[in-house]
C-alpha cells in the first residue's frame, strides 16, 4: 500500500464517525422540520434549512469518499473538486438570491452571515483537492479541520434555525 493510502486508512475511524454523525444529524433536522413545517414558510429559514441539510449531505459524502479502499490521490482530488465546486456554486447562487430578495432585511443578513462559513469551507475544500492532486499527503490534515469546521457551523445553522422557530412558536402562542 502506498503512503497516501496508508494515511487515508489511518483516518478511517474518523470518517466512519463523521459519516454516522452527519447522517444522524440530517435525519434529526428532517424530523424537526417535519414536526414544525411552519419554519419552512419563511423564505430565509427555508434557505438556511436547505443549506444545513445539504451540508450534512456533503459531510456524509466526504466521509464515504474517504472510506473507499485503496484510495488514490487523483481519485480523491477529483472527488473533492466536484464536491467543493458543487457546494461553492450552489451556495453562491443562494447568497445571490438572498441579495436579490432584499439583503437589506434582517432575515436576509442573518441567513447570509450563517452561510458564510460554509462558503469558506467549500473554497478550502477546493484548495485541499489541489494540494492532494499535487501529491501533498499532509493536506489530509487540513481536510479534518475543514470537516470539523463544516460540522460545527452546520450545527450552529440548525441551532439558529430551531431558535428562530421557537421564537415564531412563542409569538404564535402569545397571539392566541
Amino acid at each position: 500500500m502506498n503512503e497516501f493510502a496508508t494515511r487515508v486508512t489511518e483516518w478511517q475511524p474518523f470518517y466512519y464517525t463523521l459519516s454516522g454523525v452527519s447522517a444522524t444529524m440530517a435525519g434529526l433536522l428532517f424530523t424537526s422540520l417535519s414536526l414544525n413545517p411552519k419554519l419552512l414558510s419563511n423564505h430565509y429559514l427555508r434557505m438556511v434549512s436547505q443549506q444545513a441539510f445539504l451540508n450534512f449531505s456533503f459531510l456524509l459524502l466526504l466521509g464515504l469518499m474517504l472510506l473507499q479502499p485503496r484510495q488514490q490521490p487523483l481519485r480523491l482530488a477529483l472527488s473533492l473538486s466536484v464536491l467543493g465546486t458543487i457546494g461553492f456554486f450552489r451556495l453562491t447562487s443562494v447568497l445571490v438570491n438572498l441579495r436579490k430578495a432584499g439583503a437589506t432585511s434582517t432575515d436576509a443578513r442573518w441567513a447570509a452571515r450563517l452561510m458564510g462559513v460554509s462558503l469558506l469551507v467549500f473554497v478550502l475544500l477546493l484548495l485541499v483537492a489541489r494540494l492532494i492532486y499535487t501529491g501533498q499527503a499532509e493536506a489530509l490534515h487540513l481536510l479534518q479541520g475543514i470537516t470539523v469546521t463544516l460540522l460545527i457551523s452546520t450545527g450552529k445553522l440548525c441551532w439558529e434555525l430551531l431558535q428562530h422557530g421557537k421564537q415564531g412558536l412563542e409569538e404564535t402562542l402569545d397571539h392566541a
